[in-house]
């Protein structure tokens, strides 16, 4: 019985955020929380860009997540990162 409601109730919030102008796309594709060393070593040239056009050093040292890129330091940049890949 209430699966059959959710359907509808989930469309009619969906309407109402778009006419309250609340951005419903950021609850199905939330911003990754990478930063450009980080999409650098991922490639993930489209987050590389869009972190650039907002500002983002390529030449700064940023933390990169252990695992992304075997045997590499806590710290590089955006360059290191992508020579590295």
């Amino acid at each position: 019985m209430w699966t059959a409601a959710a359907a509808p109730i989930v469309v009619g919030l969906f309407g109402v955020s778009l006419g309250l102008g609340i951005p419903a796309a950021r609850w199905f594709w939330p911003e990754p929380a990478t930063n450009i060393a980080e999409a650098a070593a991922l490639g993930d040239a489209a987050r590389m860009r869009a972190l650039a056009a907002q500002g983002a050093a390529v030449d700064a040292a940023l933390p990169v997540r252990p695992g992304l890129l075997d045997g590499s330091p806590p710290a590089m940049s955006a360059l290191d990162a992508a020579i590295r890949r």
